[in-house]
């Protein structure tokens, strides 16, 4: 059995397992038949454009590869959406229907399409609307994840895709042997094409994890099946070390991307999982892949993203628009390969702001080592300017989290009429906390003079610190926290 992919065939073994949940197992004859399936229906109803809303589920990955290997449109959202709010983006944006999860519920007005053995999701048609003509080379369309409270429609290619797939595999060489654990949610662009995508045209298994996040439950998936490969972002890393000692080994791989990763978590689950990790870096407009570490200098060059993948090229520009060329320079990261989004969909103004004769500006931060090791400090958009001085949440994050008594951290930038801005980290304890948060202020204080870095001007203490659903801080939640806050004082 073959699919045929970048105008290559790629053989299976039918009799493999190519997805599973624990409780379903379905062969590559079983999704070459259901995706079969599904194409004959999309065709029949005459569908070039679906959005798909759902959680986590083997249907979810039968429904997109059907799309993505016969030329649909796919808009993919997280599946927090109403029906209502589904119906109305597929209103703005012109599209044919909805694959959503079964239990969301539609008017009558909405037809539901019979798809055979599917479980837990839906094909609802909404409109009979013609295909945009800016997404005639478009496989998918990804939003972003929202950290900045603002999602954008992210335009990728068949090639984009493709190509960024087959660097992700020549790296960590994936294979049928493998059985990849995927826990992160599918409408992440890193799950989709490094683990979804790039899973299948390997042959390898797909365990698809649909529970909420729950370390232990995660380390039992593993110790109890032969889970080779675990992609993660560095929170869900964070909770799985806390529980080390449940870990039996087996993993052969884990990679972990989405988020700046502390050193001392590096170093912690170096520890734990004693694999090869790969560390690495991308964004959604990059499809997203653009460096990663080699494993084997995880320890040595411990906190750095690595180099560039196969195909793509990273430079560092100034704030005049110029290239930097020299070490340790601080400037924002730009991109250019094949795997450099076509645009964001119907934003042509915001397009042109960040991309540029196939250059992509990232908005992130960052420095190259004399030995070519690109290191992240942070968004453009998050650097604080505090009396004139550049200071970066990470660095102050880093010397916070380094105390036993601190869970979780997050530090933002607060308008201020002396400073410009003044410093707030938002702080969770840990169960076994000081109870004297005076006193914890203190030691906070001199934590960050060991690491030589400003201490912060105001400290909250939190239940939770806000978070996107793959893990990444949202800083501006935090900030409509502390202003909410501020008037109810006032």
């Amino acid at each position: 059995m073959e699919f045929v992919v970048n105008g290559k065939s790629v053989s299976f073994d039918s009799s493999k397992t190519a997805l599973t949940d624990g409780k379903r197992h379905l062969s590559y004859r079983d999704i070459y038949v259901r995706i079969n399936s599904t194409v004959s229906i999309l065709e029949q109803h005459g569908i070039q454009s679906v959005v798909i809303s759902c959680r986590n589920s083997i249907d979810w990955c039968i429904f997109y590869l059907s799309c993505f290997f016969c030329d649909k449109k796919v808009f993919v959202l997280n599946n927090q959406h109403t029906s209502e709010e589904l119906i109305q983006f597929c209103t703005d944006y012109g599209i044919n229907a909805i694959i959503s999860d079964s239990e969301v519920e539609f008017n009558l007005s909405i037809s539901a399409i019979e798809v055979p053995d599917v479980e837990l999701c839906g094909i609802h048609i909404v409109n009979r609307e013609s295909l945009d003509e800016q997404l005639c080379d478009v496989s998918t369309i990804l939003f972003t994840s929202g950290t900045t409270g603002k999602p954008k429609g992210v335009m990728l290619t068949y090639e984009n895709i493709v190509t960024n797939v087959l660097a992700v595999t020549d790296y960590i060489s994936y294979s049928s042997k493998d059985t990849i654990l995927i826990v992160k949610p599918l409408y992440h662009s890193s799950t989709l094409t490094a683990e979804l995508i790039a899973g299948i045209l390997c042959g390898a298994t797909l365990f698809i994890y649909s529970e909420g996040f729950n370390p232990l439950r995660i380390l039992q998936i593993c110790n109890q099946n032969p889970i080779t490969i675990l992609g993660a972002v560095p929170t869900m890393i964070a909770s799985l070390v806390r529980f080390s000692a449940k870990y039996k080994g087996g993993l052969r791989a884990v990679s972990i991307s989405g988020a700046y990763l502390d050193v001392k978590l590096a170093v912690d689950m170096h520890k734990m999982f004693n694999c090869d990790i790969y560390h690495c870096y991308g964004l959604s407009e990059a499809s997203p892949r653009v460096t990663y570490l080699d494993p084997n200098l995880f320890i040595n060059k411990a906190g750095s993203i690595g180099k560039p993948i196969s195909g793509v090229s990273v430079i560092l520009i100034n704030e005049n628009g110029e290239r930097i060329e020299s070490s340790h320079t601080i400037g924002e990261l730009a991109v250019q390969g094949k795997n450099v989004m076509k645009g964001y969909y119907r934003r042509p103004e915001l397009t042109s702001r960040v991309l540029s004769e196939g250059i992509l500006l990232t908005g992130d931060l960052g420095y190259r080592d004399e030995d070519g090791f690109f290191y992240l400090r942070g968004r453009k958009d998050e650097m604080i300017v505090r009396g004139g001085l550049n200071v970066w949440p990470s660095s102050i994050e880093d010397a916070i989290r380094s105390l036993y008594f601190v869970k979780e951290v997050a530090v933002i930038g607060i308008e201020d009429y002396f400073y410009s801005n003044k410093i707030v980290a938002f702080i969770v304890l840990a169960s076994h906390a000081v109870s004297n948060t005076d006193n914890a202020k203190q030691i906070i204080a001199k934590a960050c003079k060991k690491h030589n870095v400003i201490s912060p001007d105001q400290i909250e203490f939190t239940e939770s610190i806000p978070k996107s659903p793959v893990g990444k801080i949202q800083r501006y939640k935090l900030r409509e926290l502390w202003l909410q806050k501020s008037q109810a004082i006032r």
